[in-house]
């Protein structure tokens, strides 16, 4: 059996997906990690392939993040995708908010400084920001 190196949260945000750069699909999250999710679709043939997300978020503290990802399952759930790559601050807007949603943010916070997570793009920014 598999184990999880992330923390999947049960939280539902918003979202549009698309597979290999094509059409927009509505989606919604049935759980996520710093490193992937379970995304509701009405697609079928999603394992395999590259993707885009954009989640985001209402209320005050809200927020919008792009995620490119690969769909590494499809069952009647969903489609489980990896993230692969997101810009850094939309990682840290990531990490912050997973961090507020559960009762100990220092697992989340432990989790972001081991690993796994996804490639970040404009890194110097990234490290000079937690350094």
């Amino acid at each position: 059996m598999e184990k999880r190196k992330n923390m999947r949260l049960p939280l539902r945000l918003l979202g549009h997906l698309s597979l290999d750069g094509r059409q927009y699909h509505p989606t919604e999250t049935r759980d996520i990690s710093l490193n992937g999710g379970l995304f509701r679709h009405a697609l079928n043939g999603c394992t395999n392939r590259r993707c885009t997300l954009n989640l985001f978020t209402a209320g005050t503290n809200a927020f919008s993040i792009t995620i490119e990802g690969w769909a590494v399952y499809e069952n009647d759930a969903g489609c489980g995708i990896k993230f692969l790559s997101m810009d850094a601050t939309d990682f840290a807007g990531l990490k912050e908010y997973l961090a507020n949603q559960v009762l100990n943010p220092h697992a989340i916070h432990r989790e972001f400084l081991e690993g796994p997570r996804p490639q970040l793009t404009d890194r110097a920014s990234f490290l000079s920001a937690y350094s």
